[in-house]
């Protein structure tokens, strides 16, 4: 049975991660002067009321999920980043690469940067990424059928899904909308699906995903991080402000031109 210090304590944690999203426990652990096992058991009781949710080093807000900003938004948006990134990953590709390239901002500047290869054999849902690529002739480009999202000028549903299938690809190089410790998620629950595929379609896995991704929870899982061969991010996810394990994740901090 708590005592009254604990409960309230307790309560003020509550409505801090209320305000907050995330909390730290060592922040927490000085703010009221307790240990860290402490605060480790206050945490646990909450978790189990379900109001948060328990990841290293502190907990965030059950059901904290992303919002999707628009796709113009996302187009300008850590713009920087998203270069070093694409850099970082149109180093792994080598001519004569086959690839899957699917939807979203990030993927379309490792796109951009891939227009200088040779010979590369690129399926896409993306008629965007189809377009930055078509200037070179000597790639060959197959873009998928499908429901067209125009928002993003992008295919989905079941007919993508199974022309996709009629591969197998090098390499899948994918956006996401949100990773955690346990999933990498996405907005839509067909583009999830249909990313599900082309990981299955690819002899190994990149998703090339910006820092501010980290501890987001789309709402669609696509797959697990131990599911992927490599996420490849910007040096931002250093800060490391969502308290999460980096060490769990197949992971590269991009660095350098962009």
């Amino acid at each position: 049975m708590m005592n009254y210090i604990q409960t309230e304590r307790i309560n003020d944690i509550e409505r801090l991660i209320q305000q907050q999203s995330i909390i730290k426990i060592s922040d927490l652990a000085k703010k009221f002067n307790v240990s860290s096992e402490t605060i480790r058991r206050d945490l646990s009781e909450l978790e189990n009321r379900g109001v948060l949710r328990r990841v290293h080093g502190g907990a965030v807000k059950m059901n904290q999920l992303a919002e999707e900003v628009p796709f113009q938004s996302r187009q300008v948006i850590h713009l920087a980043e998203k270069g070093v990134i694409a850099c970082a990953v149109a180093d792994l590709v080598s001519d004569g690469d086959s690839l899957i390239l699917d939807v979203g901002t990030t993927v379309q500047e490792v796109a951009k940067r891939l227009v200088e290869k040779s010979d590369l054999f690129v399926v896409t849902n993306s008629s965007v990424v189809a377009g930055i690529l078509s200037p070179n002739k000597s790639h060959k480009i197959v873009l998928l059928g499908g429901e067209l999202r125009a928002d993003e000028l992008s295919t989905h549903g079941p007919i993508a899904i199974e022309q996709v299938r009629r591969f197998i690809a090098n390499k899948a190089i994918l956006g996401a909308g949100g990773i955690t410790e346990e999933a990498i998620t996405d907005f839509h629950f067909e583009q999830a699906l249909l990313r599900r595929e082309m990981i299955c379609r690819s002899k190994e896995t990149v998703f090339a995903i910006d820092s501010s991704k980290f501890g987001a929870t789309a709402l669609h899982q696509i797959c697990k991080p131990s599911e992927i061969n490599l996420i490849v991010t910007d040096r931002g996810v250093k800060d490391n402000e969502f308290g999460m394990n980096l060490s769990a994740f197949p992971l590269m901090i991009a660095e350098g031109r962009s």
